[in-house]
């Protein structure tokens, strides 16, 4: 069963990513809603995660290396945050990954994903 998690921009409730995901959670998708914090390290766990849409919120410091673990990952939307250092090279590991906006954050590098580059 697919679990999907959407979540109402104005939901006052709900601040910080870690507090809307679980194992089972397959597409996130929280655009616009004001989250605050660090990406949870435990984003890796995620592994049926195949959309993750978390753009134009406040979140800061890096992207998590985990982020390399989520094998079915296949659009990844960080742009519009506060988002800083470098670019984990563990993303070029998402084979699944189809989509990627990392935009209009602090990060530097770049290791975009030999099968994305095929496809321009």
């Amino acid at each position: 069963m697919a679990v999907q998690q959407q979540v109402n921009r104005y939901d006052p409730r709900v601040t910080m990513l870690h507090e809307m995901v679980n194992e089972s959670t397959t597409d996130l998708f929280v655009p616009e809603n004001a989250l605050t914090g660090p990406i949870p390290t435990q984003i890796g766990q995620l592994g049926r995660l195949g959309l993750l849409r978390v753009d134009l919120n406040q979140l800061t410091g890096p992207i998590p290396s985990q982020i390399g673990q989520m094998v079915q990952l296949a659009r990844l939307y960080l742009n519009g945050n506060q988002l800083t250092g470098r670019i984990p090279t563990e993303i070029a590991q998402l084979v699944q990954l189809v989509s990627l906006s990392l935009r209009d954050n602090q990060l530097t590098g770049s290791c975009l994903p030999t099968h994305l580059i095929a496809r321009w």
